[in-house]
Formats: structure tokens, C-alpha cells, sequence
């Protein structure tokens, strides 16, 4: 009995390189495991740090398409002449302040040009604003049917 254990032991320690360990994680296993660990780290850290950049920039883009169809509203209603030139934004809708607190001044230009119909104009309205050094410009284009005794769309 004790010859057989004594000849496992010896063909245990055959089987092992020298200096070889039973179990566990090798140095550079962790290693490759900690540096995995942080390219995710750092991937998710670069996405919170542009979420609100993000945010910004879409709350800019709704407010600017907001000042657009309140422009087209007026000019559809008489109250703005559809010429081609600056136009003054609607009430609420030039000096918006975003959640963050910049303060996002839009600028609306207007481009009508008549169309083969009469009294059938085509509008194109731009509306551009400066967020973080960045101007941007949305525009809105369409027809509109001015109704030639009013001014306004029937």
C-alpha cells in the first residue's frame, strides 16, 4: 500500500513542469483580465461623458424646428409677409434657454420664391443657432397658398 502511494506521488510530480503551481490565475491571466476590464470601463465612461453634450444638442435641434413651425404659422396667418430676408422669430421661440442654462439665440432667415401657380409661394426657411462654437442650421421648406385679398393662407 504504501509503494502505490509513493509511485503516484512520483508520477504526479512528473507530470508538472518545474516549478509549476497546482491551481489558481497566472499573473499575466489578471493582467489581460484587468485590462479588459478597463477598455470597458473606459468605453462607458467616454458615453457619460458625451451624454450631455448629446442632450444639449438635441433640445437646441427641437427648439430650432419649434421657431421654424411657428414662422410658417405666421406667415400662413398674415402676420409675417412672405419675403425673402431675416425674419423675427416667434414670441418664445428666439432666446431659448436650454437645461443646462446656455442661452441659444436662433436666427430664422426666409427664402420665398413664386412657383407657377399665382398666388402658390415656396417657402424655405432657415433657422441657425451656435451651440458650444458649433453653428447649426435646420431648415424647413414648403409651399404655401396666399390667398391675394388677405395676405394669409384661407
Amino acid at each position: 500500500m504504501l509503494q502505490v502511494l509513493r509511485t503516484s506521488a512520483v508520477r504526479s510530480r512528473r507530470r508538472r513542469a518545474p516549478g509549476a503551481t497546482t491551481g489558481g490565475y497566472s499573473l499575466i491571466e489578471t493582467l489581460v483580465a484587468l485590462a479588459l476590464l478597463s477598455t470597458a470601463g473606459l468605453v462607458l465612461m467616454t458615453t457619460a461623458w458625451q451624454l450631455p453634450r448629446l442632450v444639449e444638442r438635441s433640445e437646441a435641434k427641437v427648439a430650432s424646428l419649434r421657431a421654424l413651425e411657428s414662422t410658417l404659422e405666421m406667415v400662413r396667418a398674415g402676420l409675417i409677409p412672405p419675403v425673402s430676408g431675416v425674419v423675427p422669430a416667434a414670441p418664445g421661440t428666439s432666446g431659448v434657454r436650454l437645461r443646462s442654462g446656455i442661452s441659444l439665440p436662433i436666427v430664422l432667415e426666409l427664402d420665398a420664391d413664386p412657383t407657377e401657380l399665382p398666388e402658390v409661394v415656396a417657402l424655405d426657411l432657415r433657422a441657425t443657432y451656435h451651440l458650444r462654437g458649433r453653428a447649426t442650421t435646420t431648415t424647413l421648406s414648403t409651399r404655401v397658398w396666399i390667398s391675394a385679398e388677405t395676405g394669409a393662407t384661407p
